[in-house]
């Protein structure tokens, strides 16, 4: 209101060892990821929120009793690595509030890309795919595992849709997107991994 301007952070001052500033980092690559696209600098993105061994400590950015029980895991004090591990096999409201708060910071990415106009009246999410999905399904288990995609309306990719596929892996999953990127690959990764596209993705 007093028209004073929002200083930004210097580099180092967000600590990413830090669980306060994980979503400061992550709105940042957000913008970065958005100008990036939308100047044409790369074509190409691969942003994760965390590593496989995440230890963010959600008791700093959640808060609430769950996130704050002793953990005593050798290799990780709290953090959502520990949390997966102590609830694997049951429900967790724990987890799934973690779970939540990604989704919704990943709403956030959408809306920003959806937002950003093109220079033929398009928005940059109608031209670019967005795939979400977690390295494993439950604790070392990659069956299972849920795949989101999202924009590519202008590329072909038909949304509204939940899709079932038996037994089929990531790979798959390339090798149907691929020709929407001007890429026809026939198969990806590990050769043994490979059941062919799959069916019903791309229109």
């Amino acid at each position: 209101a007093n028209g004073a301007q929002q200083a930004l952070p210097r580099p180092g001052e967000l600590n990413a060892a830090d669980s306060m500033n994980h979503p400061a980092i992550v709105s940042a690559h957000f913008n970065l990821i958005r100008s990036a696209l939308q100047l044409d600098l790369t074509r190409v993105v691969t942003m994760g929120f965390g590593s496989s061994t995440s230890a963010v400590d959600f008791a700093d950015i959640i808060g609430g009793s769950q996130f704050t029980e002793d953990i005593t895991y050798s290799f990780a004090s709290f953090g959502v690595h520990a949390l997966a591990h102590r609830d694997e096999g049951k429900q967790s409201p724990t987890l799934q509030a973690i779970t939540s708060w990604y989704m919704q910071k990943t709403a956030e990415l959408i809306e920003l890309l959806a937002a950003t106009p093109e220079a033929d009246g398009t928005s940059l999410l109608d031209n670019t795919l967005v795939v979400l999905f977690t390295e494993t399904a439950e604790g070392h288990d990659h069956k299972n595992v849920p795949v989101f995609v999202f924009g590519g309306h202008k590329l072909g990719l038909t949304g509204n849709r939940c899709l079932r596929y038996q037994n089929r892996t990531t790979s798959d999953l390339w090798t149907a997107l691929a020709p929407l990127l001007g890429a026809k690959l026939a198969t990806f990764g590990d050769i043994e991994q490979n059941k062919g596209p799959l069916p019903g993705l791309v229109a």
